[in-house]
């Protein structure tokens, strides 16, 4: 009889111990839904476009100025505006605040973003047409709200003012306000962004 007391002992225990352990998971996995719960209640887009960017996957950014969009892989994100490069090879700066609706290409699905990353760049976006304004590159700048294109040649950036010489012309200059910039593709073949 001592061994059967051992035995039911034992299933006690057992039983026991597996409903501790149920118990356990089930607490893990409340914790792990919560937690998820309140990274995406303090999400931002810039922390998704950071997440996007790591994952290197295809994108279609679609803006809020006309019917455009920007379709490639985010390759890196400042304060206030995400890079993005083409299958072309076209480097295209988008304006975080242009920014409508943002999708992965395919099936894949867009990643839980994290709430708390930040951009890892601290340079702005007039910033980074300053930089490209150095190399006069072709670009084609699509301006909020209304969508309107301009093509040409990137003369300069200034605090408030970006100018662009129109593709064709050989004289006068036409003055954009950078805030009213909502991308810039340009036609280059590659470009650093520090």
């Amino acid at each position: 009889m001592p061994d059967d007391s051992v035995d039911r002992l034992w299933a006690a225990l057992s039983g026991w111990a597996a409903d501790a352990r149920a118990d356990e998971a089930g607490r893990a996995r409340a914790r792990e839904s919560w937690l998820r719960r309140q990274a995406a209640a303090e999400a931002t887009l810039p922390g998704l476009l950071v997440d996007l960017a790591e994952r290197e996957v295809d994108v279609v950014i679609d803006l809020a100025a006309g019917e455009h969009t920007a379709r490639g892989r985010v390759r890196a994100v400042g304060d206030d505006f995400a890079v993005v490069t083409t299958r072309a090879g076209h480097l295209c700066l988008v304006a975080v605040a242009a920014i409508a609706a943002v999708r992965m290409v395919g099936s894949a699905w867009l990643p839980e973003p994290s709430g708390d990353r930040e951009p890892p760049l601290t340079t702005g976006l007039v910033d980074a047409l300053a930089l490209l304004a150095a190399d006069r590159p072709p670009v084609q700048l699509v301006l909020m709200p209304s969508g309107r294109t301009v093509a040409g040649q990137l003369v300069a950036v200034g605090i408030d003012l970006v100018t662009v010489q129109p593709a064709g012309a050989t004289a006068g200059q036409r003055g954009l306000p950078p805030a009213a910039v909502a991308v810039a593709l340009s036609a280059i073949a590659s470009c650093q962004v520090t």
